[in-house]
């Protein structure tokens, strides 16, 4: 066995893969007086010295300069002196170092023999989202592993630490420059499907610090308080049996299967001629329409009253039935009679906070709820509402170029 030093290990390559050389007709291709093409890429210098040839015989790129000459089709080198069969008179106008517009003839004739020329030689033709734009999303794409440091000390729990930490690791921004390169070779299909499965992923992604907001309703004696204290661990709100003892919104933070909850008590809700109770009531209902899930508490005896039809027919969409105090009074006929009663597509789940029957059952059944999809691991995650706003730019940028062919 050699006592040398084992060898050092190579470093990983920094040199990105170039994008991309792509060409793209930025006028209607309906006639006109001047068509305008857009070149842009890493290639772009060297296929303008291929074809073009300058009036006045100098190459340099000058940014924001006209610049007039011809086009040959067949590259420079191959043409005789004097030969200008089937060439074109252009203008060339550099905007960026490896992107220039290309003015020729407004007929699609010459512009369409312009981009094949340049496709011949391995450009390709985007007719999509606008080259600028797609750099753009793509600069900002690059920051948003950036943002995934920046939030990932705010994570409370394993489970969004795992998912944060996994988006430094450069998984969005692989995500959209995928997306780009789909768009510049003209998938849009492909590109629109990796869109769609990014913003679905994106409705967990941006509840990965704030979590979800879960209010809990009901009549009062309802079993509201008791519950709120069993599945926080402690008491945080006062438990009498007498009506209308919480008077205000009690806000508290915890953690359901991994995902930060927000669990929000509310008073009970009733007519009332106390002004404080009915304060109370009032600021309930306002967190009904804040709510992202609400947990309406029926109490087994009381059984369903108008105020649980009522939130019913408004909330049907975010409302869990949760039928309380399972230890004192439940039987299965009322558990039966409380479903009869109700839509069947409604979830119903029984609880006892007294004797923690329920409770494992009840939490899963909240983060299913919130979470239907689970995210694995390798995932792209955009989390947070700026990512998402840039995906849903392109994506309507899109959907007008296809408006507009």
């Amino acid at each position: 066995m050699s006592n040398a030093d084992p060898q050092p290990k190579a470093k990983q390559s920094s040199i990105e893969t170039p994008k991309p050389t792509c060409v793209r007709l930025l006028t209607a291709r309906t006639p006109a007086a001047i068509a305008v093409i857009q070149l842009q890429g890493a290639k772009s210098q060297e296929l303008i010295n291929l074809f073009w040839k300058p009036a006045t015989g100098i190459r340099r790129v000058v940014i924001n300069t006209i610049r007039y000459g011809t086009w040959m089709p067949d590259g420079i080198e191959s043409r005789n002196p004097g030969d200008k069969q089937a060439s074109e008179d252009i203008v060339l106008c550099w905007t960026k170092d490896d992107c220039v517009e290309i003015h020729c003839h407004g007929g699609p004739v010459a512009a369409n023999r312009i981009i094949s020329d340049l496709v011949r030689h391995g450009v390709i033709e985007s007719v999509g989202a606008n080259m600028e734009q797609l750099i753009a999303v793509e600069g900002k794409a690059k920051r948003w592993t950036e943002d995934a440091w920046q939030d990932l000390p705010k994570a409370t729990t394993e489970l969004t630490t795992a998912i944060l930490l996994a988006q430094t690791t450069g998984l969005l921004e692989k995500a959209m420059t995928s997306i780009y390169e789909q768009i510049a070779v003209s998938d849009f299909g492909a590109a629109r499907n990796a869109m769609d499965e990014l913003k679905s992923r994106s409705i967990y992604g941006t509840r990965l610090l704030d979590g979800w907001r879960v209010a809990i309703v009901g009549p009062p004696n309802a079993g509201k308080s008791s519950f709120l204290n069993k599945i926080l661990g402690f008491t945080r709100a006062i438990v009498h049996h007498q009506p209308g003892t919480t008077r205000d919104v009690l806000r508290e933070r915890t953690t359901l299967e991994g995902w930060p909850i927000e669990l929000i008590d509310t008073a009970g809700l009733r007519e009332t001629d106390c002004r404080v109770e009915a304060e109370g009531v009032r600021r309930a209902m306002d967190v009904l329409r804040e709510a992202d899930l609400i947990l309406l508490l029926v109490e087994p005896v009381e059984g369903l009253v108008v105020l649980h039809k009522q939130i019913i027919d408004e909330y049907k969409s975010k409302v869990m039935v949760v039928v309380t105090k399972a230890d004192l009074f439940l039987n299965e006929s009322k558990v039966a009679k409380i479903q009869a009663a109700l839509d069947p597509s409604l979830q119903v789940v029984a609880i006892s906070s007294a004797m923690n029957t329920g409770m494992a059952e009840l939490s899963k059944a909240i983060i299913d709820r919130l979470v239907p999809c689970k995210i694995t691991k390798g995932q792209a995650v955009p989390f947070r509402r700026e990512h998402v706003l840039t995906i849903q730019d392109l994506q309507e940028s899109l959907l007008k170029t296809d408006n507009q062919s």
